[in-house]
């Protein structure tokens, strides 16, 4: 039967039971990787792409608060040249009327 799990915790745990294949943020595999629970697999396909990454349903109208969220992630690394923010719509079965 499979497991699929959208937290890190329960994604950890049950990479560490020998259940599958994580993929998880170095830090939070740091301790069962250093325990020999776990092992580096597919790292050629898993890249470390440097930034914060913000994906969102795309919609004419997007929540206040998401908006509000997204300006102030923009407002406090926009120009520093070391951060960079990549914001993206995704959208999702909308197209634009001709």
């Amino acid at each position: 039967m499979p497991l699929i799990a959208i937290d890190f915790p329960t994604t950890l745990g049950a990479a560490m039971e020998g259940l599958g294949l994580a993929q998880l943020p170095e830090p939070l595999a740091a301790a069962g990787l250093r325990a020999g629970k776990m092992v580096h697999v597919l790292e050629a396909y898993a890249p470390v792409m440097p930034g914060l990454f913000l994906c969102y349903t795309g919609r004419r109208q997007i929540m206040p608060k998401l908006r509000a969220f997204i300006d102030h992630v923009k407002s406090r690394t926009a120009g520093d040249g070391e951060v960079r923010v990549q914001a993206e719509a995704r959208r999702a079965g909308f197209r634009k009327k001709s």
